[in-house]
C-alpha cells in the first residue's frame, strides 16, 4: 500500500500519494508542498502539516525536505528533480544533502 498524507486547507481536503511530493517547505509562516504538477499551502509548521515516516525524505535544511525518489540530479548547490523543477540550497546544506542522497542511492 503506498504511503499517503492528509492535508486539508481552505475547507479542502487532499489526499497525497508521497510519491507525487517533490519537497516540502516553510515560507513565512506557510508549508509549501512541491508536488510534480502544482504546489499547495497551508499555514503552519512544516512538521505539523507534513509527517511521514517515508526514508526516501531527507531534511537538507531546517525549513525544508526533499525527496530522494524524486531527485534526479544535483549540482552548483542545485536539487534538480525529475522533470526539470530545481531548488537551491546553501553551500553547506548541500554538501550534506549530496552526501545523503549518495548513501541513499547505494543502500
Amino acid at each position: 500500500m503506498k504511503e499517503v498524507v492528509c492535508i486539508s486547507r481552505r475547507g479542502e481536503v487532499w489526499r497525497l500519494k508521497t510519491e507525487d511530493v517533490l519537497c516540502v517547505r516553510q515560507e513565512k509562516g506557510d508549508t509549501v508542498i512541491q508536488l510534480k504538477d502544482r504546489e499547495l499551502r497551508k499555514r503552519g509548521k512544516l512538521d505539523e502539516i507534513f509527517r511521514t515516516e517515508n526514508q526516501s525524505f531527507y531534511r537538507c535544511h531546517k525549513y525544508c525536505l526533499v525527496n530522494f525518489d524524486q531527485v534526479y540530479g544535483m549540482k552548483d548547490s542545485m536539487i534538480i528533480f525529475e522533470g526539470g523543477k530545481r531548488l537551491g540550497v546553501g553551500v553547506n546544506c548541500f554538501r550534506d544533502t549530496r552526501k545523503a542522497f549518495l548513501e541513499y542511492l547505494n543502500r
